[in-house]
């Protein structure tokens, strides 16, 4: 997906599918800080927070967003019984970021041609199963699972200074 498809879509289902995603109950638990289920990315009741108004113009209100500082490591479980990604938007990533997916692919066109290249989903995170990367650069980083983007699964971490 480019820049602009991304836009595109996000803007044409912002005000009313993620608000739908993000309403789900959110998880509380130690071993994850995001809980993924059903087509919805859950942050925990102590790291999630609104979308403040400096957030990119792209990320609309209501996508649910994590707040953590450089270096500390965010962890997605699959709480749920289908199968989800993590795929950052490259286009949407600070500059110097480095790239992140579950699966460990190391640009947004390879985890998404892997996704629909291998059985079961390259970079597909199964039921109970988990990802972690750790955010060196401070800033925004919107993210999606590739399989139910079209069901508005996105979510945002933002990283600021220790």
């Amino acid at each position: 997906m480019d820049r602009r498809s991304f836009l595109a879509a996000v803007g044409a289902t912002g005000a009313t599918g993620v608000i739908a995603g993000a309403a789900n109950v959110l998880v509380d638990s130690s071993d994850y800080d995001v809980a993924m289920r059903s087509n919805a990315f859950d942050p925990v009741d102590d790291k999630a927070i609104d979308v403040p108004a400096d957030a990119p113009g792209y990320i609309p209100d209501g996508v649910p967003t994590l707040e953590v500082t450089v270096g500390e490591p965010v962890t997605w479980e699959n709480t749920g019984t289908r199968y989800h990604t993590v795929t950052g938007v490259a286009a949407a990533m600070p500059d110097g970021a480095e790239y992140f997916a579950s699966g460990g692919y190391d640009t947004e066109s390879a985890a998404l041609e892997n996704f629909e290249r291998k059985v079961g989903g390259g970079g597909a995170i199964p039921p109970s199963e988990s990802y972690t990367h750790v955010f060196d650069v401070p800033g925004w980083y919107y993210y999606y699972c590739i399989p139910h983007e079209p069901a508005n699964m996105v979510g945002n971490v933002k990283v600021v200074e220790k």
